[in-house]
C-alpha cells in the first residue's frame, strides 16, 4: 500500500520589482512511498521508482474576484519539473514584466498524478 505524496514547501504569494520578473515554485516529493512513514518505494530491481505527475498552476485575478489559469495570461511561464537527488520535485513558474499593482499577487498549483500500473500506482 502506498501512502500519499506530498507538498513540502508551497509558495503562495509574489514579492517583487515593476517591470522585473518573478519566480513562484511549487516542491512535493516526486518518489512513491511505501508506508506512512515515507519510506521510499523500491521496485524489482531495488530502484526508487519517480511517481509521473502534471503541475497546472492558478493566479487570483484581483479584478474579478476569481482564480484563473496561469495559461490565460501570457506574462506567465511554467518552466520544466526537476526533481533533485532527495527525490524533491521543483517546478517553477515564472511571472514577467511584474506590475506595481501585483504586490501580494497569489498563485496556487494542482500536482496531478499519472497511474502507474506496473507499480500499483
Amino acid at each position: 500500500r502506498l501512502s500519499v505524496l506530498g507538498i513540502t514547501a508551497p509558495t503562495s504569494t509574489a514579492w517583487g520589482v515593476a517591470t522585473k520578473s518573478a519566480q513562484f515554485e511549487c516542491k512535493s516529493d516526486a518518489l512513491l512511498k511505501k508506508n506512512a512513514a515515507g519510506d521510499a518505494y523500491m521496485n524489482e530491481e531495488s530502484k526508487t521508482v519517480q511517481a509521473a505527475a502534471t503541475i497546472t498552476w492558478q493566479y487570483y485575478d484581483s479584478a474579478s474576484t476569481s482564480w484563473k489559469a496561469s495559461t490565460e495570461d501570457e506574462r506567465f511561464a511554467v518552466q520544466n519539473s526537476l526533481v533533485g537527488n532527495s527525490g524533491i520535485r521543483a517546478s517553477p513558474l515564472v511571472l514577467r514584466n511584474l506590475k506595481t499593482d501585483e504586490d501580494a499577487l497569489k498563485v496556487r498549483y494542482n500536482i496531478t498524478y499519472q497511474t502507474d500500473a506496473a507499480n500499483n500506482f
